[in-house]
């Protein structure tokens, strides 16, 4: 089995933001865990920019402490994918989410972790053998977490 200190996480962006206005659930326990080494995380630009834009307009008074997640959790900032591979994913997703699912098979991610199961956690998704599992914070800890 392989360390989990070696196993990939592609964090959505719905969970840095609800890291970024709770301390106590499994969003921030991924952050946790990155910083503290048990865990290899991973976000795109994507991402960056989609959890700054959310906090800006529906949180701004939190604004810094999203910017003290980043710094704190070592959390590691990839680049997007590119344009034809977005476009080439959003056959199984919506063109919003693209980028974050891209991103997380381009980077060999294991794991996926969404707050988001309208999108994420779908039946057309489930129906093809991706190599990354997407889950929520809450499957991952219950059932991957050892």
């Amino acid at each position: 089995m392989t360390p989990l200190s070696r196993v990939r996480v592609f964090l959505d962006s719905s969970i840095l933001v609800a890291a970024t206005l709770s301390s106590t659930g499994g969003s921030f326990r991924l952050c946790r865990e990155s910083r503290a080494g048990n865990l290899t995380t991973y976000i795109n630009q994507y991402v960056q920019m989609e959890v700054r834009e959310v906090i800006s307009r529906k949180y701004f008074t939190n604004l810094n402490k999203l910017d003290l997640l980043f710094e704190w959790s070592k959390i590691n900032i990839v680049s997007n994918p590119k344009p034809s591979r977005v476009k080439k994913i959003s056959n199984l997703i919506n063109l919003e989410d693209a980028p974050i699912l891209a991103g997380a098979l381009d980077n060999k991610a294991d794991f996926l972790i969404t707050l988001d199961r309208k999108d994420f956690l779908t039946p057309k998704l489930k129906k093809f053998s991706l190599p990354t599992i997407i889950v929520t914070p809450q499957e991952f800890f219950q059932q991957y977490w050892k």
